[in-house]
């Protein structure tokens, strides 16, 4: 009797193992690439993730320097995705297809702590000396589609320091990327002459070897992020 009580628990043991491996094999998953160390990646993964799941997917998220995770998106075949990017992202993700539902809109400010700088919008930041974050479309595209000269640099951080040491003048940056409740009294304080230019709307993209799915995934975004305004 015990010995049969042993085969019987083993019995248990290892179908519930099988299981598991099958599951496993069953399940459905896709791979996200986005931006390292952005404020906002956590809020923004979670709802993508529900927006998945009501298709049927689970999702991984690898995080990464903006330049690479184009780079990875553009030649890696395990990328299905690109978390979130600014509209028009589609022209350099050309094998990427733009779920058509904004995840939220950025503002984009000017970091400024010199009082005699006069900043109001993208045009008028001609006269400075210009630092912004390497890759980061909603800042990069529109200085170069002005011909303005940056300075690229790998994060915020090291943008806000080269302002605060006097060795740029002016800092163009996403807000969510630098701001959070944590430092936003330090950063007013050393930066209190900044003035907000412009404001952008950003949006998931996935690979087009999974445009099938894209009606449906649609609609769950529509529902996930039926929230989210301009007025912010």
């Amino acid at each position: 009797m015990r010995k049969l009580k042993i085969q019987v628990v083993y019995f248990l043991i290892v179908s519930l193992c099988s299981f598991s491996v099958i599951s496993k094999e069953n399940e459905q998953i896709l791979t996200l690439v986005t931006v390292e160390n952005l404020a906002f990646t956590p809020q923004l993964y979670q709802k993508v993730s529900l927006a998945y799941e009501e298709v049927g997917y689970v999702l991984e998220l690898i995080e990464m320097p903006s330049k690479r995770a184009f780079i990875e998106a553009k030649n890696n075949k395990l990328i299905d995705g690109d978390l979130v990017r600014i509209e028009g992202a589609e022209s350099i993700h050309i094998d990427y297809i733009r779920i058509p539902v904004p995840m939220y809109y950025a503002r984009i400010k000017a970091y400024i702590s010199e009082p005699n700088f006069t900043v109001t919008d993208w045009d008028s930041l001609s006269n400075y000396s210009l630092v912004t974050v390497r890759g980061i479309l909603a800042t990069n595209k529109p200085l170069e589609k002005r011909n303005l000269a940056f300075k690229a640099v790998s994060s915020p951080q090291q943008a806000l320091n080269m302002v605060k040491r006097k060795r740029l003048n002016v800092a163009i940056l996403v807000v969510n990327t630098i701001e959070n409740s944590i430092n936003i009294e330090k950063i007013t304080h050393d930066f209190p002459y900044s003035v907000e230019i412009d404001k952008k709307a950003f949006f998931h993209f996935i690979h087009k070897r999974h445009k099938a799915i894209v009606p449906e995934l649609t609609k769950a975004f529509e529902e996930v992020f039926s929230d989210v305004n301009s007025d912010i």
